[in-house]
């Protein structure tokens, strides 16, 4: 940065979105996790079962809170 120029602070700006995952959408995020995905084959199949039906007797679905966090900044 030359001398003399002031320095910017980058806008900052959390997005938060409140989303409803029904239980096949939800499965399929749980499925891409890293957690999820190290499991044996059939403890993973066991695990992703189990959270369907928990999902399913209380609604078919979650709410869940998306936050992505935005950085800006501006060249000097």
């Amino acid at each position: 940065m030359p001398p003399g120029r002031p320095l910017h602070r980058p806008a900052v700006g959390p997005i938060r979105q409140d989303l409803q995952c029904d239980t096949d959408r939800y499965l399929g995020y749980l499925a891409s996790l890293s957690a999820s995905r190290i499991l044996p084959d059939d403890h993973r199949e066991q695990a992703l079962a189990e959270a369907g039906r928990l999902l399913d007797a209380h609604g078919g679905g979650i709410d869940v809170l998306q936050v992505t966090d935005v950085f800006l900044a501006r060249t000097l």
